[in-house]
């Protein structure tokens, strides 16, 4: 593969990766995504027999479960389709392939027997009559277990207790989930460690977040050693991406598993297209990759945010969002064909303070926001987001807001002066009209801090260089009687 090939692959990842975190983060606790660890359950069934998922899946089974009620249309039209009817009767237990298993499980507790039987007064039909796999009833302690709120709900669930896909509308394609399962992580052979990334729940993203992955043995034989290394290609920036490497001892027996910190590196803010692998060999080398998205957050300094944003030649392509991240609820947005090409444009919010958002930014023309087109965040008129130009066509923003300074406080948006600026060596700050004690930012044009520092206004401050490479910086300044202060710092 030539090095343009790997940028165009790299771009796609990064913007599937970007849009189809957005619309799972609704269900910080909701079990719906490939790799999660499913916990286990045993139920039993409505004949009396007593069913335990990791025992089915310690035979080598793949296990289809549909979770429903028998009230619910939707639910009522799977168990219609009769897919689950096939998938039992051609690869279930007793068959040729005995590789799959199959329950529906009834998650009303209000619901009886007589529901399940069609004679009931909450029954949309009989669900049990011609259904060839075990029916459990009054398991509505499967919800709870597996926080969910909603039905239908089809689970699949890996020898390796990891959640696949889950329904499809052709028994032919729940068979290739099942046979997944079987070539990726099956304990078949001894040496076999498996990767597996870690889905972030959290949309609040006030800071940079690590990057976790399951570490999973899949052999037959203790694993005892592994060396990790994740590659992270930086939104903003293609030419060089950071790599961070990472060894592990320990002991772990078959499908046992321990979740690591994969990354710890200084990210710019927005979302970066992630990988990592297993260095060396083992038994079966397709299941030692793990994709991600490494997020970089930030805290906006203030709850008036501005949105500054230059079009390009492609104005009509742009559109962009934003939402309360935490319950996906929209907050703003312009839809592609609201901009003029080459213009400056401006909005601004008055935000909840302490509440998480995300602002998304996207373009369909596959050649990004060309420079000199830009967008940039602001909080109370500081500038805390980059000036990003969407590299990968799509950008997002996530962010705090911090408590609310007063934002009819004339002092909010007041700078106040550096001496010299540019500076080289030194410079003074000019805080003599600052109460208090304060607590001083620099942050670098994306936003992240790079120095922090406390002390007690109403004087005349020394900031030192420190080895600080020549550019712009951003100065902020908050004291403990509420007042507010910015400059922009220029390093020669």
């Amino acid at each position: 593969m030539g090095a343009s090939e790997a940028v165009s692959n790299m771009k796609k990842l990064i913007t599937l990766l970007a849009l189809a975190i957005a619309p799972l983060a609704s269900s910080a606790q909701h079990i719906i995504f490939q790799n999660d660890i499913c916990p286990d359950w045993t139920f039993t069934d409505i004949n009396g027999t007593e069913h335990n998922l990791y025992s089915y899946l310690d035979a080598g089974y793949t296990v289809f479960f549909d979770a429903s009620t028998t009230w619910c249309p939707p639910c009522w039209d799977i168990h219609q389709s009769h897919v689950l009817d096939s998938l039992y009767l051609n690869y279930g237990p007793g068959t040729a392939a005995n590789n799959i298993m199959v329950f529906l499980i009834e998650t009303d507790d209000n619901t009886g027997l007589d529901d399940l039987q069609g004679t009931g007064t909450n029954t949309l039909g009989d669900w049990i009559t011609g259904t060839p796999y075990p029916i459990i009833d009054d398991a509505e302690s499967l919800r709870d277990l597996l926080h969910f709120n909603s039905v239908p709900y089809v689970w699949s669930v890996c020898a390796n207790r990891v959640i696949g896909p889950g329904y499809s509308s052709t028994m032919a394609e729940m068979a290739t989930t099942a046979q997944n399962c079987q070539d990726f992580y099956l304990a078949d052979s001894p040496n076999d460690a498996a990767l597996l990334y870690v889905v972030d729940w959290n949309r609040c993203y006030g800071q940079q977040r690590d990057l976790y992955v399951h570490l999973q043995n899949v052999g037959t034989a203790p694993l005892t050693n592994a060396s990790l290394e994740t590659t992270v290609f930086v939104h903003q920036d293609q030419s060089m991406p950071l790599i961070d490497t990472l060894e592990w001892t320990g002991v772990l027996g078959t499908y046992e598993y321990e979740t690591l910190t994969s990354a710890n590196m200084n990210l710019p803010i927005g979302h970066h297209a992630a990988s990592v692998r297993l260095l060396g060999t083992d038994d079966f080398a397709l299941n030692n990759t793990a994709t991600a998205v490494a997020i970089a957050g930030t805290t906006a300094p203030g709850t008036q945010i501005t949105l500054e944003l230059l079009t390009d030649d492609h104005a009509a392509d742009l559109r962009w969002s934003l939402i309360r991240a935490e319950e996906q609820l929209p907050v703003d947005g312009v839809p592609s064909g609201t901009y003029a090409n080459n213009t400056f444009y401006t909005e601004t919010w008055n935000l909840e303070e302490d509440v998480c958002y995300a602002f998304s930014v996207s373009t369909s023309n596959n050649q990004g926001l060309s420079a000199p087109g830009y967008f940039r965040l602001l909080a109370n008129g500081v500038p805390f987001s980059g000036d990003a130009t969407l590299l990968y066509n799509v950008e997002t923003v996530d962010f705090r807001t911090d408590s609310d300074v007063g934002l009819n406080d004339a002092n909010d948006q007041t700078p106040f002066i550096i001496m010299p600026n540019p500076m080289e060596d030194h410079a003074t700050l000019d805080l003599r009209d600052v109460q208090g004690s304060i607590h001083i930012s620099l942050m670098d044009p994306t936003g992240r801090t790079i120095l922090t520092r406390s002390s007690t206004g109403g004087s005349l401050i020394a900031l030192e260089r420190e080895g600080l490479p020549s550019g712009s910086y951003f100065l902020q300044v908050k004291s403990s009687s509420g007042q507010l202060r910015w400059g922009k710092l220029m390093v020669q």
